[in-house]
């Protein structure tokens, strides 16, 4: 398990100490990122991801077992989809037409 730094809420995302930058679909700026399922390193050159993954961040409310904690994740894509395959309710997607839309 790869160990976090609590995130804060002001748009910076820390993991393993190494700062990133979650706003608003930015490049995550960062030395490393790894699956946290498989320790699998996502590609990165000059600071810009070139492979893609599932970043989640999750802020736990009150009536769960974790209230008020904030835990956040990784997945690469073999990871996701390994993880989507043994849903009960298989997962929504759609194509989109550009990469703006």
């Amino acid at each position: 398990m790869y160990e976090y730094t609590p995130y804060k809420g002001d748009g910076e995302l820390n993991i393993q100490g190494e700062k990133s930058i979650l706003k608003d679909g930015e490049n995550m700026k960062k030395e490393k990122i790894m699956c946290n399922k498989c320790g699998k390193e996502l590609m990165m050159k000059n600071g810009i991801l070139h492979e893609d993954g599932l970043f989640v961040t999750k802020e736990w409310g009150y009536f769960s077992g974790k209230d008020l904690q904030i835990h956040q994740f990784c997945l690469c894509e073999s990871c996701y989809d390994e993880f989507t395959e043994s849903f009960f309710i298989p997962v929504e997607s759609q194509e989109k037409k550009a990469a703006m839309d």
